[in-house]
């Protein structure tokens, strides 16, 4: 059983905003997607074969449905190749199947996963908008990246031909040269960047320009750098509610420690909002963390899973794991950190390939970064996956 179907692939075109990152890695005959394929299916194979059925179903899913199944994957790839450590996968606890239990120097932990991703639009705005950005991903660039975004939604699919030639129109005027100015790479001076809104039908489109250095124009197409979807920027409390939503669902549950890991997949996604998430504005102030208490007359801050203005919550939670630039072509790049409450608590999986976030006893967080990168690990160098061309 594989995962991708053994098939001819002619398709070299780039990413489509209407297909599943499945559907794209299915059909391209890129060498970074065979590579990316290559890799997933190696991980697949891994797999009980009890559980391939429902993971090769997940990452066929329409929609996000890949991303779950994929986090999964990843965290169970790490966990086979880690020196002592025994792995189950989907073991049963009553009626309970948390995705993993993993066992090291004598220390039992049951895992469950989860993903963020990208606030959706509804079904119908996200069609809408895959359609005009896919119309839009032939436009040809040379001497600028594009960013889109949407400053009004209709209700109705505009005129895509009339829209593509417009914005072409625009791009073709551009000066790259005039908006670099004098910038060179490694200056403080920002090169300028240029937009124009774009009506069409009942819709309105930013499309915004941002010059490449001399060294870096060649003839592509697509957008780059976006599209980009404007949204305030709450990962932190999203994060905190999902873990807070793993920790209620196996709550007295468990005959072992519960560790949540999640994957913050979000282009906002940074280390502080996981922070936030478990500590609270308590991350940021010392004497907050070794009290375990946000005072009460902070209102209006930031509370999290683990430090609250009522003082210490979801005690039984001794760690958590987060996951940061873990997507398939940024492998390379991932991190695994895991992150412990201000009060004694057991020790999971001491592996020079994880990171580790820990509050001392003045209430600092102090930071460890992995001694070995992830890469290593799982068996991929630095440049993988090879660029395409």
């Amino acid at each position: 059983m594989t995962v991708f179907n053994d098939v001819s692939r002619t398709d070299g075109s780039p990413a489509r905003y209407s297909e599943s990152m499945y559907e794209f890695l299915d059909r391209s005959s890129t060498a970074s997607a065979a590579q990316v394929r290559s890799v997933i299916e190696d991980w697949f194979s891994e797999l009980p074969a009890a559980s391939k059925d429902g993971y090769r179903s997940r990452l066929q899913a329409r929609a996000d449905g890949f991303w779950g199944a994929y986090w999964e994957l990843l965290l169970h790839a790490v966990f086979v190749r880690m020196d002592g450590v025994e792995i189950d996968v989907g073991p049963a606890v009553g009626f309970l199947t948390p995705d993993f239990r993993i066992r090291s120097s004598g220390i039992a932990a049951y895992v469950e996963a989860k993903v963020l991703l990208e606030p959706r639009p509804d079904a119908l705005s996200e069609a809408r908008q895959a359609s005009i950005l896919d119309s839009l991903s032939s436009l040809r660039t040379t001497d600028v990246w594009l960013d889109v975004s949407f400053v009004e939604e209709g209700d109705t699919t505009p005129g895509l031909s009339a829209l593509g030639r417009e914005i072409q129109s625009w791009i073709d005027g551009l000066d790259a040269d005039e908006l670099l100015g004098d910038w060179q790479p490694g200056s403080a001076q920002q090169p300028s960047v240029v937009s124009y809104d774009f009506h069409a039908g009942d819709w309105a489109l930013r499309v915004a320009a941002i010059p490449r250095s001399r060294d870096r124009r060649v003839q592509s197409e697509g957008f780059h750098i976006g599209p980009g979807r404007g949204r305030m920027v709450d990962d932190h409390d999203a994060i905190r509610k999902a873990f807070i939503e793993k920790a209620g669902r196996y709550r007295g549950k468990l005959d072992a420690p519960l560790v949540p890991a999640i994957y913050n997949g979000r282009w906002t996604a940074a280390e502080h909002e996981t922070a936030l998430a478990l500590y609270g504005v308590a991350w940021e102030h010392p004497e907050m963390m070794a009290a375990v208490h946000i005072p009460s007359s902070w209102r209006d801050v930031p509370e999290g899973m683990w430090i609250t203005r009522s003082g210490a919550q979801y005690q039984e939670i001794d760690a958590v794991l987060s996951g940061h630039w873990a997507g398939p072509y940024g492998l390379p790049l991932t991190e695994l950190t895991i992150w412990y409450p201000p009060w004694d608590h057991f020790e999971w999986l001491q592996s020079p390939y994880l990171g580790r976030r820990e509050p001392d006893n003045e209430g600092r967080l102090v930071a460890t970064p992995p001694a070995l990168p992830l890469r290593d690990l799982l068996g991929l160098p630095a440049d993988w996956p090879k660029q395409d061309g």
